[in-house]
């Protein structure tokens, strides 16, 4: 029988180790609201970003996170502003509204 390291100390009582935690969190999907939460929290948390650092900061490949950048923008949650040579992204008034109404809901599910 094979059973993976988080599930043996479950057993035994033992409580899960924060990267094991972090690690579990990772195999399971993220919705899209969990996808635009976590880019409109790294954006709110760094002021503007570019896309790079919008990528890392969501976790999320550059290309998929140009398509929910181009999304919110068209929902009028982020706006563009050029910083130096390339553009970033900051959240709207609406888009700091929608965060709170995401994380208000995201704290009843939970």
């Amino acid at each position: 029988m094979c059973t993976s390291l988080g599930s043996r100390r479950r057993l035994r009582g033992f409580p899960l180790h924060r990267s094991e935690i972090s690690f579990v969190m990772m195999l399971q999907k993220r919705t899209r609201y969990d996808i635009y939460l976590d880019v409109l929290e790294t954006i709110r948390k760094k002021k503007a970003c570019s896309i790079t650092r919008l990528s890392y900061g969501a976790g999320l490949p550059v290309d998929r996170t140009r398509k929910i950048v181009e999304f919110l923008i068209s929902r009028g949650l982020l706006k563009t502003i050029n910083l130096g040579d390339r553009p970033h992204y900051r959240i709207t008034e609406r888009g700091g509204e929608f965060l709170q109404a995401l994380k208000t809901v995201k704290k009843f599910i939970e």
